[in-house]
């Protein structure tokens, strides 16, 4: 399994820190297109209980993006389930990227409205 980056956004928090949304694709190897996010794009969940004995903390991961007459998004609803990985990342005080998340794409859990462009998509990634 190799994967490649095939959408991305970039954008600044309240904080004006950097970060960075990437949907990685199994044997993809073209070109990355732009993702378009929403006023809050990325929301991260930990499920987290402070037990000392078990210290693996789960989460989820939700996209909040938009559909426009630009963007080319996949069936993510048809695909396999490893074939998307959504890779958070976040800009150091070097300027670098450092990966804050990392997860698989839960394809049917794909949520888009029925109306005209733009509308708003939402991805869940565990």
């Amino acid at each position: 399994m190799a994967y490649g980056v095939k959408f991305r956004l970039e954008f600044s928090d309240d904080n004006l820190k950097g970060k960075k949304v990437e949907i990685l694709k199994d044997g993809y190897t073209g070109s990355v297109l732009d993702l378009i996010g929403t006023d809050n794009p990325v929301e991260i969940d930990w499920n987290q209980d402070d037990d000392f004995y078990n210290p693996i903390i789960g989460s989820t991961c939700t996209l909040n993006l938009f559909d426009t007459d630009t963007t080319n998004y996949d069936d993510f609803y048809e695909a396999d389930e490893r074939e998307y990985k959504i890779k958070i990342s976040y800009k150091d005080s070097s300027n670098n990227y450092q990966t804050y998340w990392e997860g698989w794409l839960l394809v049917d859990q794909f949520r888009e409205a029925v109306t005209h462009k733009p509308f708003a998509i939402t991805l869940k990634g565990y």
